[in-house]
């Protein structure tokens, strides 16, 4: 073009008759000279712009890497966030001019103590227009620093929903799978000891305090394992102390004892669940909450034990032993009569969630006029009884087809509803991993408050907290170096149980009556659970975590279709960056980005 320009002044001062081209040339030059100026003016100023917004987030991505290596020499520290800085550049600089050519880079620590990194690059831009002025490229210049503080150090639970719906389109193993993934992303960037720690509470209709002691801190890679939704089927570690200390009767505000766990779990051992402790959560009639959550601790710091009465059939009548036949010869042959009834001898219920098992040897009778007694021996059917099971225990005759326990099946036993364990912040990728393979399925029940208000405990700075989980007492509420995050997953609406009894008792109805279990245990602060107060209960709980006590609240809703559900769980969050709405499928991208937004603000 500028040659066309050229020729068009040469031709206008050869042509003697006229003046017209000469004119024009010029103008047109002068025209050209603006437009090729504003062009290249702009490209100048939108590369400067983007050359500098790529130096700021590579400083940034060098400064935390810088802080997150800090056990290493200072030299080799920088290489690594030259390295960190050259990745975010190359990647942010690639929608810049294409031509852009980049002359130097530079890193220097800086800043406070020298504990931060100062970045300066050099770079050349050609401009299309520059011959008319007789500069062919320009040089820009960016500059940008960051302060490589140590990192905030992160305090992250994971409550997660272990209830047998889970079992549907595989959302067990895909939650368990990006559980783990989650973890392992944190743990490959944790920097130093103190620095990330996560626990997990499984949690259905009730939580199971049998924790194991918190690992120190240890990054190593985890074992590889291919799980059914059963999970690795593994006994669980001991609790690192003696839990009878914080339990009362099932049903009595009196201290339980060794004596009485033995009686009420002859077969089996109390695998670690409990009820709620008196007045824990107080609830109006209508189902409204009269008392806010906190995390002070419980008085007493005792709770009900949670153990399922066996529901079996009976010949159809009761009473004293002098109201049968032969009573006498049952009772001196050992066999134990159940609540003073004879059972029938095909003791099984219909009902998928019926409760048909014995923890100790009983008498049957196939019907009430025979004179003859047959004997129930001893069993259950719950396929996470593991001891029991490796100890060769006996399953219930009508109860055989459990395995494998891929689904949900009619099962029984004094633990039924009882998840895996809870672990407390954990450093330790290994025991947090190992924990999450062990999880499993229960049946049914879903409280999420529960998850939520056990968590919050887990969280909490209060010493008895600290010493009920066996952890390292976690940073203050408002403490500027560290960040408390609680992520909640659930696959459906808060559900109480009705034939096995979950943290607040259980709800009868005219479908479901216990029978020979006997009445539901009813909490005088809760009442019969109602979908209502638990809602409400979830609310609250929501409410403290978020607003009393400043902790970063996630919620993930998977594959729910209950508008009233997912609004609830949206409420519960606050905020729709971290309320998630997903099917199960995306459960691991949704993991990942909060994992990535916890790594990406850990300055």
């Amino acid at each position: 073009m500028i040659q066309t320009v050229k020729n068009l002044l040469e031709d206008g001062r050869s042509d003697e008759r006229g003046s017209i081209a000469p004119i024009f040339a010029v103008m047109l030059l002068a025209l050209l000279v603006m437009v090729g100026f504003s062009l290249d003016f702009r490209r100048i100023a939108n590369t400067d712009a983007q050359l500098q917004s790529a130096v700021d987030a590579a400083v940034l991505s060098a400064a935390q890497t810088y802080s997150q290596n800090v056990t290493l020499p200072t030299a080799q520290r920088l290489n690594l966030a030259t390295d960190a800085f050259n990745g975010t550049f190359d990647a942010d600089i690639f929608s810049a001019a294409g031509d852009l050519t980049i002359d130097a880079i530079n890193l220097r620590l800086g800043g406070e103590n020298d504990e931060g990194i100062i970045a300066t690059v050099e770079a050349d831009l050609p401009l299309i227009f520059g011959g008319l002025f007789g500069q062919n490229s320009v040089d820009l210049f960016a500059e940008s620093g960051a302060q490589a503080s140590p990192p905030q150090d992160l305090e992250i639970v994971l409550a997660l929903d272990n209830t047998v719906s889970m079992f549907n389109n595989n959302r067990f193993n895909l939650m368990r799978g990006a559980a783990k993934d989650f973890t392992n992303t944190l743990m490959d960037a944790a920097p130093a000891p103190g620095k990330i720690a996560i626990g997990v509470v499984p949690w259905a209709s009730t939580v199971n305090i049998n924790s194991e002691r918190p690992g120190g801190f240890d990054v190593s890679p985890a074992a590889a394992r291919n799980l059914g939704a059963d999970g690795s089927r593994q006994e669980p570690n001991a609790p690192f102390e003696n839990r009878l200390q914080y339990l009362l009767e099932p049903e009595d505000e009196v201290v339980y004892t060794a004596a009485a766990m033995q009686e009420d779990f002859d077969l089996v051992e109390w695998r670690g669940c409990i009820r709620t402790a008196p007045n824990e959560r107080i609830v109006s009639p209508a189902g409204n909450v009269l008392r806010r959550l906190t995390d002070a601790p419980v008085p007493g710091m005792r709770w009900h034990v949670n153990r399922l009465e066996p529901h079996l059939r009976t010949v159809g009548f009761s009473g004293n032993t002098s109201n049968f036949n032969g009573d006498a010869d049952a009772l001196a042959a050992g066999l134990d009569l159940v609540q003073g009834d004879i059972l029938r001898c095909d003791p099984e219920l219909s009902g998928t969630f019926s409760n048909p098992y014995l923890n100790i040897d009983h008498a049957c009778k196939n019907n009430s006029n025979s004179s003859a007694f047959n004997t129930l021996e001893a069993c259950v059917s719950d396929p996470n009884e593991f001891s029991f099971l490796n100890q060769g225990g006996d399953l219930c005759p009508w109860r055989t087809n459990i395995f494998p326990w891929t689904s949900i099946r009619p099962i029984s036993g004094p633990n039924v509803n009882c998840p895996a364990a809870m672990l407390g912040l954990s450093e330790d990728r290994s025991q947090i991993i190992d924990k999450l393979d062990e999880m499993f399925p229960v049946p049914p029940g879903t409280h999420a408050d529960i998850g939520l208000m056990w968590g919050l405990r887990m969280l909490s700075p209060q010493r008895e907290w600290a010493d009920f989980f066996g952890q390292s007492r976690p940073k203050g509420y408002n403490d500027p170096g560290a960040r408390k995050i609680l992520v909640l997953l659930t696959d459906g609406e808060n559900f109480y149980p009705r034939l096995q009894e979950g943290y607040y008792g259980c709800r009868e109805n005219s479908n479901t009556a216990r029978g020979s279990a006997g009445p539901c245990f009813v909490p005088d602060s809760i009442g019969a659970p109602t979908r209502d107060a638990l809602d409400g209960l979830m609310l609250d709980a929501c409410d403290a975590i978020r607003d009393d006590y400043e902790i970063e609240l996630f919620t993930i809703a998977v594959d729910i279709t209950s508008t009233r559900t997912i609004d609830l769980l949206a409420d519960c969050a606050a905020s729709p960056d971290r309320a998630f709405n997903i099917s199960a499928s995306e459960i691991d991208a949704v993991f990942q980005t909060i994992a990535a937004q916890e790594l990406r603000l850990l300055q």
